[in-house]
């Protein structure tokens, strides 16, 4: 708030990712964010959350990370022990590399 913003589209990002998760079969989407104070995390997190309920499915809870591969990581150990976790959208690259790590 009150400053002036130039960013790419988060929403749409994060729309277009789910649903590209969804267009592949699976049925859930997990999501690792960025922190809750991030203006870009939040967009995500809302957008992914839309496009789920708007698929008739309820969002899973989110997890939140901190940008970094070490968060995606210790989010990864945690999905991987859930067989019906089959899609993770992660907020940034650093953290999908955690995750996948995991």
């Amino acid at each position: 708030p009150g400053y002036t913003v130039v960013d790419t589209d988060q929403a749409q990002g994060a729309r277009q990712a789910t649903e590209h998760l969804l267009e592949l079969g699976h049925r859930q989407v997990w999501h690792v964010a960025g922190p809750p104070t991030s203006f870009s995390a939040a967009h995500r997190v809302e957008s992914w959350r839309r496009t789920l309920e708007e698929s008739g499915i309820v969002p899973p809870p989110v997890l939140y990370g901190d940008w970094t591969t070490r968060s995606g990581y210790l989010h990864g150990l945690t999905l991987g022990q859930r067989p019906e976790v089959t899609a993770i959208f992660a907020a940034n690259d650093h953290m999908a590399l955690g995750v996948m790590r995991a």
